[in-house]
């Protein structure tokens, strides 16, 4: 979906009046689409942070991780507990969705 939605805006435009004028601002649209290709995005790293942190405690390693990597796998761990049984996530992947929209990169 994000890559269709990352096609350039001036496609989109309809030339008229014989191509007097016919300048259009497509910033207003491009950002709404910038914002539904970001959204994509952290959906896609929340998936893949949740698959990280299991790998992490499937092969035991939790102690081994630099300081940083192990304060977003507590950050992470503190949302999502380990996976035991085979159930929805559809609330942990929206609750890591929102800590990464509402971080900044640094701060995770």
């Amino acid at each position: 979906e994000s890559q269709t939605l990352t096609n350039p805006m001036y496609v989109h435009s309809i030339p008229n009046n014989n191509d007097n004028q016919d300048i259009v601002s497509m910033g207003t649209n491009s950002a709404l689409i910038c914002r539904t290709v970001v959204e994509n995005c952290s959906q896609v790293l929340a998936i893949h942070l949740m698959a990280l942190v299991q790998a992490v405690d499937c092969l035991d390693v939790a102690d081994k991780l630099a300081p940083a990597t192990r304060k977003l796998y507590d950050k992470v761990r503190g949302i999502v507990p380990v996976f035991k049984d085979d159930t929805p996530k559809y609330n942990e992947i929206k609750a890591l969705q929102s800590l990464i929209l509402e971080s900044s990169p640094v701060s995770l």
